[in-house]
């Protein structure tokens, strides 16, 4: 009867321990989750402005980006010509103190060396009224151009005129025309040479007029070598 007593005051015990720790548990589950949803609020009122800066950020980047396609221009094809010949046309020279004179085309290279061959343009692309002239290197020059009964005449920005510089056959073949000169002062202090080129230097006379006149260089050597250059017309395919 004692040992039944026992048992039964042990069993109650341990149903209160068991219900005192559920409670404890409850109580400790109940402080965490506040702890953690409080954690989580903090976090959210720090997090909240960050995400309407960033989600500012990505609507503006969108709307920039549809903006600048929106206000982009079509591309325009243009005319593309390419190196087919080169052709030395002539050649002069004038001693210092005397009169220029026509000489052998052969002599050209003594004054002039590679640099004929390395001015020939790559490409020549004309868009509307503009061309650009790529040369080795990926120099790009670009001028206004305007044509008139086959002739190419191009805009001299210095002078603000319309210079004369080439030709074309029909739409196939296109003739550039190059002056080169070369220029050299001797005096008792030593010697200086110039070389140039311009695409409307056609003539020695008007190499003279481009110097500043016949006495600026009448104590000069100097030499003008004239030069087409071909190009042909080859159509891009865009794949």
């Amino acid at each position: 009867m004692i040992k039944r007593k026992a048992l039964s005051s042990l069993l109650v015990t341990l149903d209160s321990i068991s219900k005192r720790t559920s409670r404890f548990s409850s109580v400790n589950l109940s402080r965490q989750c506040r702890q953690i949803i409080g954690r989580d609020k903090a976090i959210l009122r720090h997090l909240n402005p960050l995400l309407l800066i960033l989600f500012v950020a990505i609507v503006a980047t969108s709307c920039s980006d549809d903006n600048r396609k929106s206000i982009e221009q079509p591309s325009i094809d243009g005319l593309s010509y390419y190196p087919k010949s080169m052709n030395i046309v002539e050649l002069q020279y004038k001693p210092a103190g005397q009169e220029p004179g026509v000489i052998d085309i052969d002599k050209s290279s003594q004054y002039f060396g590679d640099r004929v061959a390395m001015f020939q343009p790559e490409k020549i692309i004309f868009r509307n009224d503009s061309v650009s002239i790529i040369k080795r290197g990926g120099l790009i020059q670009g001028y206004k151009a305007e044509w008139n009964k086959g002739d190419l005449y191009l805009y001299n920005s210095v002078t603000g005129t319309w210079d004369y510089c080439g030709s074309r056959d029909g739409e196939a073949t296109l003739i550039l025309n190059t002056g080169f000169f070369w220029v050299k002062d001797s005096n008792i202090h030593g010697s200086l040479s110039v070389i140039g080129q311009n695409f409307s230097l056609l003539s020695y006379s008007e190499l003279v007029t481009y110097l500043g006149g016949s006495s600026n260089i009448l104590n000069n050597q100097v030499a003008w070598l004239k030069v087409q250059y071909t190009f042909e017309l080859i159509s891009e395919v865009k794949l």
